[in-house]
C-alpha cells in the first residue's frame, strides 16, 4: 500500500501566483492553481477588464478565489510556504509540517517569490511601489471632496471615503494618502508615514478644508476653526514591476496584467457557480 506522503500529485498545466492575473488566468481556462504568497489588491483600485467591470481588484480576487475553491481547481488551498523545481517536469511543494511531490506537463508562473530551483533572471526589474497610507480622521470639517490630486508621486492623490471604524458617524470620512515611490524613496525617512500624513494635511489645507468649528469669533467678525487632526493608522504596499526569467519547455512565466488575460474560454461548471454565488 503506498504511503500518502510518498504520492505524486500530477498535473497537465498548473498555475503558480497568488495575484489577480493568476486567479484570471486559471479561471479563464479551469486550470488548478496553487499560491505561495496570496497577493491580495489594495483597495479602492478599479478592474482593468470590461468583463468585470464594476468590480473593485481586491473584491474580483476574492470572488474568484470562491470560485476556484468551490470548483477543486486550488488542490493545496492557502497552505503551502515554498515551491522547488526538481527536474523539467517535476518539483516538490512545501507546507509547514508537510512535502508534497507534483509532476506536470507546464508550469504557468505569475509569481517567483519562494520558488526555489529556478535559472537566475536574465533582466533584474526596477522595482517600484505603491504605497497606502491610511488615515483616520479626528477632526475635520464637514465637506463633499472625493479626492484631492497632486503633481508629485509622493502622495499622488488623498482619497476619502466614508469611515468604517465602530462607533463613527455616518457623516465622517476617514483618509488614504496614495503614493508612487521608487525603492530609494520607499526605504527613505522623508517619504516615511508620517511625512505622508503631514503632506495630506497640507494637500487638505490648500483644498479649503478645516478643522472642527471653534465658533465665532467677534473680534475678527467670522467663524474660527481648529486645525485639522489626522491620525496615521497604517501603511500598505505592493511592488510594482518584476524579474524576467527565459521560458523553457515546460515553464513558462506569465507577465501580464490583468487585461491581457483572455476571458473568453470560461468552463461552463464555472459559469454555473459565478451566476448562482
Amino acid at each position: 500500500m503506498q504511503r500518502t506522503r510518498d504520492h505524486v500529485y500530477e498535473f497537465d498545466n498548473l498555475v503558480i501566483g497568488g495575484n489577480l492575473p493568476a486567479l484570471l488566468y486559471a479561471y479563464s481556462k479551469s486550470l488548478p492553481i496553487l499560491y505561495i504568497k496570496r497577493r491580495l489588491p489594495l483597495r479602492f483600485q478599479e478592474t482593468e477588464t470590461p468583463v468585470f467591470s464594476g468590480y473593485q481588484k481586491v473584491d474580483l480576487w476574492n470572488r474568484l478565489s470562491a470560485l476556484l475553491s468551490l470548483s477543486g481547481l486550488m488542490p493545496f488551498s492557502n497552505k503551502i510556504n515554498s515551491l522547488r523545481i526538481t527536474g523539467e517536469n517535476s518539483a516538490e511543494v512545501f507546507s509547514d509540517s508537510r512535502k508534497f511531490s507534483i509532476s506536470f506537463n507546464k508550469l504557468s508562473i505569475f509569481d517567483e517569490e519562494n520558488i526555489h530551483g529556478l535559472e537566475p533572471p536574465i533582466f533584474k526589474a526596477k522595482k517600484t511601489y505603491k504605497v497606502y497610507d491610511w488615515l483616520i480622521n479626528r477632526g475635520m470639517s464637514k465637506h463633499n471632496l472625493t479626492h484631492i490630486d497632486s503633481d508629485d508621486s509622493f502622495v499622488k492623490r488623498v482619497l476619502f471615503y466614508q469611515s468604517e471604524r465602530k462607533g463613527a458617524q455616518k457623516i465622517t470620512k476617514d483618509v488614504i494618502a496614495i503614493s508612487e515611490l521608487s525603492e530609494e524613496q520607499f526605504c527613505d525617512l522623508d517619504y516615511s508615514e508620517n511625512y505622508a500624513r503631514l503632506k495630506a494635511i497640507n494637500m487638505m489645507k490648500e483644498a479649503g478644508l478645516r478643522g472642527y468649528s471653534n465658533g465665532y469669533s467677534k473680534i475678527k467678525k467670522a467663524l474660527q476653526y481648529y486645525a485639522i487632526a489626522i491620525e496615521h493608522d497604517r501603511r500598505e504596499y505592493e511592488v510594482i514591476g518584476r524579474d524576467i526569467y527565459k521560458n523553457t519547455k515546460s515553464i513558462e512565466h506569465h507577465v501580464v496584467s490583468e487585461r491581457d488575460i483572455d476571458k473568453t474560454f470560461l468552463a461552463p461548471h464555472l459559469k454555473i457557480i459565478a451566476e448562482n454565488l
